[in-house]
């Protein structure tokens, strides 16, 4: 009976041990998904894009990502993603139109695989009206992979509200009103 009791803890002590062992949420992420993250403030907007190797390669002059160094990361995030960017994500504010800046990639290395933050922002937003229309409108990878791409955008507002978005070829497009800075 000691034996046995003795035998069961040990398993539920191993049981525990490799139950707090971090894995990776996949080991095969799916490679048309994207995450966002978006934090609209008082006057900016910060961005981080989450992407695969898969969904960058998408974009024509990268190939093999993977085996970039972080130099080389910063370069083609200057003169390849920054472009590709900019032609595919709009960040409006009353009828305005802000600059999206890519301000820096960095490569996250989940075991078996790599997942690639951009950061972005959008600066000096004038959100002086009493409400404000925001418009986001995604168009990233939806050409490049024939619609499979979506992107699961996480959007949180300095007054404590938050959505959540697919941003899929069928709705490229989230608008929210704001209140304004005047109130």
């Amino acid at each position: 009976m000691l034996l046995c009791r003795k035998l069961f803890l040990s398993v539920i002590i191993v049981l525990l041990f490799i139950s707090a062992i971090p894995t990776p949420v996949s080991a095969h992420p799916d490679p048309y998904m994207g995450e966002s993250k978006w934090l609209i403030g008082r006057n900016n907007i910060q961005i981080t894009l989450e992407l695969t190797s898969y969904l960058l390669e998408q974009i024509a002059g990268i190939k093999k990502i993977d085996s970039y160094s972080d130099k080389q990361l910063q370069q083609i995030a200057a003169n390849i993603i920054k472009p590709y960017i900019n032609e595919k994500l709009f960040v409006s504010v009353n009828g305005e139109l802000y600059p999206v800046k890519l301000t820096r990639i960095y490569k996250l290395d989940y075991y078996s695989y790599y997942v690639y933050n951009i950061y972005l922002s959008v600066d000096n937003i004038n959100f002086n009206e009493p409400v404000n229309s925001v418009q986001i409108t995604y168009k990233l990878f939806f050409d490049e992979t024939e619609a499979a791409h979506v992107n699961i955008a996480h959007i949180h507002l300095s007054d404590s509200k938050s959505d959540v978005v697919d941003f899929t070829a069928d709705t490229p497009t989230w608008e929210w009103s704001i209140k304004g800075t005047s109130e």
